[in-house]
């Protein structure tokens, strides 16, 4: 494994740091430049289910696997992600975090996704 600062092999004393929002796996000489950050894997797999929030006053839940679905129905509809953003006015950088499982939409950003392609994200 290379340290992600400087590139040089990381033999024994990996560290994993925070570093400006973002955890890196770093050698033990570049480990100064973050603080240590909590134990934990790097790439976590998203929750089964993400959240729950009210709207309405009704409690509604996003689906499991809600980033493959937005994901496979715009590339059915043979959607680019750049046109896909446009059409629901959102950043590509937005739909791009959403579709790998990073981000969760809110409520209302899941619903304008459900319209544009014509799916259901909610339980």
């Amino acid at each position: 494994m290379d340290c992600e600062i400087c590139g040089r092999k990381i033999h024994n004393n990996k560290s994993i740091i925070s570093l400006e929002r973002t955890t890196m796996q770093v050698c033990e000489n570049c480990s100064r430049f973050g603080k240590i950050a909590p134990k934990r894997s790097i790439a976590q797999k998203p929750k089964s289910v993400i959240y729950t929030q009210r709207s309405n006053d009704n409690e509604v839940e996003l689906v499991e696997d809600y980033f493959k679905l937005i994901q496979r129905a715009r590339n059915q509809k043979k959607i680019k992600m750049k046109e896909f953003a446009n059409m629901i006015n959102e950043r590509e950088s937005v739909i791009s975090r959403i579709e790998r499982g990073q981000l969760e939409p809110t409520v209302q950003l899941a619903k304008k996704i459900e319209r544009a392609l014509g799916i259901k994200l909610f339980e």
